[in-house]
């Protein structure tokens, strides 16, 4: 059994049972009023109509599920492997392991991103690049975060001239984030390389088409 959450309870949700092929009478989630939202997360009456217009046409039943968040990216890179950035992305936007995420669960991510401090910002591509959850970022966590975004963004013909060798990517990424060169990136050494950087900049690598014409 998993747990999902709808207007501020929890009911059980049998696994046994893809969630993506429950009947929308089944199971059907209408968030909390567009004029509270916009008190509760920064966002404009016209950015939440905006953004859940979105929503609602990839989750018609007022789920997302990690199935459907791997459609969206399919769509938005028709070329390349999303399962593993699908993965990692799931898991950012999905701290509390849900299995079905509301208009409000996701709204609270993007709240971060568009919205939330550098450090909020930050943090939260910590979490995308520490795959285990172990609080730091290991070689295997580097190395899996950027073969998934490497994966993520190939052409048609497979090969993109403009994208950096894994192996060189690695190496430069590890060289840059790990200080005192211990093979592991704590959070104040990835704090310290990315408030030296955008991190406006350092976001458009993870792609936020779902989100950003709310801006």
């Amino acid at each position: 059994m998993a747990y999902i959450h709808t207007d501020g309870n929890y009911a059980t949700l049998d696994l046994d049972q893809d969630p993506d092929e429950i009947g929308a009478d089944m199971i059907r989630h209408r968030p909390s009023s567009i004029k509270h939202l916009a008190t509760t997360s920064g966002f404009s009456e016209q950015q939440l109509k905006i953004l859940y217009r979105g929503f609602k046409q990839e989750c018609p039943n007022g789920f997302l599920t990690e199935n459907r968040l791997k459609n969206v990216l399919t769509q938005l890179f028709p070329f390349g492997d999303t399962s593993a950035y699908t993965k990692n992305l799931w898991r950012a936007i999905n701290p509390s392991g849900l299995t079905l995420l509301s208009f409000e669960d996701f709204l609270a991510s993007l709240t971060v991103l568009l919205l939330g401090s550098s450090e909020d910002k930050i943090m939260w591509v910590f979490n995308l690049y520490d795959t285990d959850q172990d609080g730091c970022i290991n070689v295997n966590d580097l190395g899996k975060t950027i073969e998934a975004i490497q994966d993520l963004i190939k052409p048609a013909n497979g090969t993109n001239d403009n994208v950096e060798p894994f192996e060189s990517a690695f190496r430069r990424s590890l060289s840059r984030l790990d200080a005192d060169r211990d093979g592991v990136i704590s959070r104040e050494e990835f704090f310290r390389y990315m408030k030296r950087r955008d991190i406006e900049e350092i976001l458009t690598s993870f792609d936020v088409n779902l989100i950003t014409t709310a801006r």
